[in-house]
């Protein structure tokens, strides 16, 4: 399907251990913008060079480039440069600025992610899902951080229902909480996309660790 402007993509480097942060800083910006996202996409980026994290609107349009922005961007100005695409009228509270220059979109060569696996959720934004989805999405990117190539976050609205579902590129829907009556665990879904990928990787055993957080992000994180 064509990627437009209102999908967000944030791309890090795994050797960096950037999932948490990345998986933190796609649930803030859906919360804040759940009415204007299409979706978001977490892409792992396994480079040889390191330290990528970009975040890009559509497939080519960066509105944060860590290198050329000098560092990690504050919650607060991430999501001034994408209200002021998608959506510049919106008011952002305690988060916006006036007096901020709007950032000029940088384009760049559009993303090269394999189609395959790729995994999708799709949860109800109207029952607060949110903050489980982007922990499921976190935990499978730290999990099957050498097989997966992308984990997209996809709200819905359905008025009375309490949409979950999950899906790969290769074998569809995989977890339907109207077929099973409840959410999955990690675990369950980390045995099913394995099973998926016919990978013979192993698991890998790494835990999002706090302390490779800036301590304002690791701060907000702590709340839930």
């Amino acid at each position: 399907p064509e990627i437009k402007i209102n999908d967000v993509s944030i791309e890090y480097c795994t050797g960096c251990r950037w999932g948490m942060r990345s998986a933190w800083m796609a649930q803030e910006l859906l919360t804040t913008f759940q009415e204007e996202l299409n979706s978001i996409t977490i892409i792992p980026s396994r480079c040889e060079d390191g330290g990528v994290f970009v975040v890009r609107l559509g497939d080519s349009h960066v509105v944060w480039d860590r290198k050329l922005d000098g560092g990690f961007p504050e919650m607060k100005k991430l999501k001034r440069r994408v209200r002021d695409v998608i959506t510049p009228e919106k008011d952002l509270g305690h988060s916006d600025s006036k007096d901020s220059p709007k950032h000029p979109l940088i384009t760049s060569e559009p993303m090269n992610v394999k189609p395959e696996p790729n995994v999708s959720f799709r949860y109800c934004k109207n029952h607060r899902s949110l903050l489980r989805t982007s922990w499921l999405a976190q935990d499978l990117l730290a999990s099957l951080k050498d097989d997966l190539n992308s984990v997209t976050l996809i709200p819905v609205f359905q008025d009375n229902e309490d949409n979950f579902v999950v899906e790969t590129k290769g074998d569809g829907i995989i977890w339907d909480r109207k077929t099973t009556g409840r959410l999955p665990e990690p675990e369950e879904l980390t045995e099913l996309i394995q099973g998926s990928t016919t990978s013979d990787s192993s698991q890998s055993n790494e835990t999002p660790n706090l302390e490779e957080m800036d301590d304002e992000d690791a701060e907000e994180l702590r709340k839930y």
